[in-house]
C-alpha cells in the first residue's frame, strides 16, 4: 500500500498530466523562441512558437524552497508578464491551459507589447497567445473528452 505522500504525488502527476496532454499537440510541434519578456519578481518565463499563429508563455514561480523537511511555496501575487510580440502575430485571444480546462487570461495590448495579468501564480502557468479563433474550443473539447472526468475524480480524493 502506498503512503499518503505517494498518493498525493500521484494525484499531482495526474493533474499535471491532464494539463500537458491537453496542450500536447502545441507543445510537441513548438520551438523555443527568445521573445523580449518582462515579468514580476520571482517569475521565470520562457516562450515557444507553436506554428505561425500561436505563442506559448511558460511562467514558473521561483519563490519556492525545498529541503528535507518539505517544500514551502510563496505565491506571486499580482503577477504580470509583458511580452513583445512578433510583428506577424496579431492575437485574437489569450488563453490558459489549466487542470480545470481552458480559460481566458486578462491582457492589455499596447502596440507590440502584450501584458498578461495573471493574478496569483502559485507554481506555474501555461498561457497561449493566439490568432487562431478556434483554438480555445478545440482545446476545451479535447480536455472535456479525454481528461475532465479524471481530473474531477483526482480532485475529489
Amino acid at each position: 500500500e502506498r503512503t499518503p505522500e505517494a498518493n498525493a504525488l500521484w494525484k499531482e502527476i495526474g493533474i499535471l498530466g491532464a494539463e500537458v496532454r491537453t496542450a500536447g499537440s502545441l507543445i510537441t510541434t513548438s520551438c523555443p523562441v527568445d521573445l523580449s519578456i518582462k515579468a514580476s519578481s520571482y517569475l521565470w518565463v520562457k516562450s515557444l512558437l507553436c506554428g505561425g499563429d500561436t505563442a506559448a508563455v511558460v511562467v514558473v514561480n521561483e519563490n519556492i524552497a525545498s529541503d528535507r523537511l518539505g517544500t514551502m511555496v510563496k505565491p506571486c501575487a499580482n503577477a504580470q508578464v509583458t511580452v513583445t510580440l512578433p510583428s506577424w502575430l496579431s492575437p485574437n485571444s489569450v488563453l490558459e491551459v489549466s487542470a480545470d480546462g481552458i480559460k481566458d487570461v486578462a491582457s492589455k495590448r499596447e502596440g507590440s507589447h502584450l501584458t498578461l495579468d495573471l493574478g496569483t501564480v502559485d507554481i506555474s502557468r501555461f498561457v497561449l497567445i493566439t490568432s487562431d479563433t478556434s483554438l480555445k474550443s478545440r482545446l476545451q473539447k479535447r480536455y472535456d473528452e479525454k481528461f475532465a472526468a479524471n481530473v474531477k475524480e483526482l480532485k475529489a480524493n
